[in-house]
């Protein structure tokens, strides 16, 4: 057997184990090692790395070990890059006041985003989703999917804030996973913000390989002289469909990730079968594409799926989704709206402060690409930069939810 089959046999058979380790523990109702998920596929990435000759053999197996379990990312990631972080976690390094102070910044900015918004909006809907039965109404349901929505954004991004903070105190710069994802214009770019690792993950190990399979081939080579606009198309659905299908999958082995997967999975492949459509009508209205009305329709529309998907990925059962929508159809739901405001006016209070605070620093980081708002808050007068950390510290005291077991879990934990 000559060395490249051999060296295929080996990667073949590695992948195999680490998948039947990840399958055995997620799939079979065993308690699931914390981030399994994340250093298993950080483990196949270095491996498949290895493999193509982009990646150098580690043979210290301490130093692979540190570089797969480094303990910032352990539990829900950011899927890190062997290039990328292997030379920052093996070099020295010196104590850098910068790095400690910025460091400080950003764990603290997660822990206001999980303490004073996630936790406290688990607060009020955890409820509702027990007791999902006794709910109806369209307006009320909507109100449940959006607080959600920030839910969910501020607890798995506040834990990024926390582990990228905890690493920069250290003088290592991991991935960043998020980037404004609620803005985005459509799902595909939303992927492209929202758990940015996983999906880059995915493209490198799976997607492109799809694409390059023998399948994808046949597809191109079948159409290229008949139909080109098939002979591209075609690959990348199948691709797609593939990667989609897995996301959901990677999720939970139930059918509602799958059909949670597969749910954004059609948005991106009718983005691709459509785009001759879109790139004609963008072309004869550019002016209209271009208008800022027009760019905040798309990302209220982009939010709105975004938000609707929830509902399939949230009760973790088809069944449960299936009737949250009945309901949702069952009425306007204005009046339970109100009276659910009404009975948690003081933590809306709460919430809306950790949103308003969430929002605007989203918004300037779209708007200071060249520059962050701690680099910006580090050129404030002392006494203004004090007031500011001290006040933000007492928000976290004063306004986050503490002490339930739920709100102690952060919400990806179980993936």
């Amino acid at each position: 057997m000559d060395m490249a089959k051999r060296q295929k046999r080996i990667i073949a058979a590695v992948i195999v184990v680490l998948l039947l380790v990840l399958g055995i523990f997620k799939y079979a109702s065993l308690v699931l090692p914390i981030g399994l998920s994340f250093y298993v596929f950080q483990s196949m990435g270095y491996c498949i790395d290895v493999y193509r000759g982009t990646a150098e053999t580690e043979t210290n197996f301490f130093r692979h070990a540190l570089y797969v379990s480094f303990f910032p990312q352990l539990l829900q990631g950011p899927i890190g890059d062997y290039n990328r972080l292997s030379p920052q976690i093996f070099q020295e390094h010196e104590f850098s006041y910068r790095n400690a102070v910025y460091g400080l910044q950003r764990a603290a900015w997660g822990f206001f985003k999980k303490l004073v918004i996630a936790n406290q909006i688990s607060l009020v809907i955890d409820g509702i989703w027990a007791d999902y039965g006794s709910y109806t109404g369209f307006l009320f349901w909507w109100c449940i999917l959006v607080l959600y929505a920030f839910q969910l954004y501020a607890d798995f991004s506040g834990y990024m804030d926390i582990a990228n903070g905890c690493a920069q105190m250290l003088g290592i710069v991991m991935d960043e996973n998020f980037e404004t994802p609620y803005f985005s214009k459509s799902i595909a770019e939303f992927w492209r913000r929202w758990h940015i690792t996983l999906g880059t993950w995915f493209r490198n190990y799976v997607f492109y390989p799809i694409l390059r399979s023998d399948i994808c081939s046949g597809i191109r080579k079948k159409y290229r002289k008949r139909n080109a606009y098939l002979a591209n198309t075609l690959p990348d659905a199948f691709a797609l469909l593939v990667v989609w299908f897995l996301i959901g999958l990677w999720h939970g082995a139930g059918w509602c990730y799958v059909a949670y997967g597969l749910f954004h999975g059609t948005f991106v492949i009718l983005s691709v079968v459509l785009s001759p459509i879109y790139t004609a009508f963008h072309r004869k209205f550019s002016k209209l594409v271009e208008s800022r009305g027009f760019c905040i329709l798309q990302v209220v529309r982009t939010f709105l799926i975004v938000a609707f998907g929830y509902a399939i990925f949230r009760p973790a059962d088809l069944t449960v989704t299936a009737e949250i929508i009945r309901r949702m159809t069952n009425g306007i739901g204005l009046h339970e709206m109100l009276n659910f405001g009404k009975e948690n006016i003081k933590i809306f209070f709460e919430i809306f402060i950790g949103m308003a605070a969430l929002l605007y620093a989203d918004v300037y980081h779209l708007g200071h690409r060249e520059i962050t708002l701690r680099e910006t808050i580090s050129e404030y007068p002392a006494w203004k930069r004090w007031g500011l950390y001290i006040g933000f510290l007492l928000c976290i005291i004063f306004l986050g939810a503490y002490g339930k077991s739920g709100l102690d879990q952060f919400a990806y934990f179980r993936f």
